[in-house]
């Protein structure tokens, strides 16, 4: 699957709701691929900040805790499915070019260590 130069998926809520919008961003970096989330957060006014934090204060739990929730919408499984192997593959073609340097390595000191007896 082909990303934009950026390497970021949109993915909208099943609800279809502009603040249910996830961004996954895959940077595929040579030496560590990394893949970020950014959700949006409530952008709450003053005053609504300040009550929230005084009950918060004051021990005060909502009983869904501070949490959003998110759908993920069936046409989008496939593109985070592409994003997410994209990733493992790198992750997997990484870990095979240090495992093959570091057996280099232990060989040649190997080498270096029987001839030094």
């Amino acid at each position: 699957m082909d990303y934009p130069l950026d390497g970021s998926q949109w993915l909208e809520c099943a609800c279809h709701t502009d603040e249910h919008t996830l961004r996954f961003s895959y940077i595929p970096d040579p030496d560590y691929p990394e893949v970020y989330l950014s959700i949006f957060m409530d952008e709450w006014g003053f005053w609504k900040r300040l009550w929230i934090g005084i009950k918060y204060v004051f021990g005060y739990k909502c009983k869904y805790g501070h949490f959003g929730c998110w759908t993920l919408r069936e046409k989008d499984l496939d593109r985070l499915i592409g994003l997410l192997e994209a990733y493992k593959r790198d992750f997997k073609r990484i870990k095979e070019e240090r495992t093959s340097a570091l057996n280099e390595r232990l060989k040649r000191a190997a080498i270096i260590y029987s001839h030094s007896q």
